[in-house]
């Protein structure tokens, strides 16, 4: 996560950022997972929600 070490994203504070690989055999787990190096707790529970994981 580079660039967000380098502070890229700094730009777009209330982004929520995405790795989305739609190409790949990959379960919404281990999407949300990778995601969270990427965002605050709020972020990646608003992603989590949008991934349809953890909802009744």
């Amino acid at each position: 996560m580079e660039s967000v070490a380098r502070g890229f994203f700094e730009q777009w504070p209330n982004a929520i950022r995405v790795f989305l690989p739609l190409d790949a055999d990959v379960s919404a787990d281990d999407i949300a997972r990778w995601n969270r190096a990427l965002n605050d707790q709020v972020s990646t529970a608003e992603f989590r929600e949008f991934l349809q994981i953890d909802t009744v």
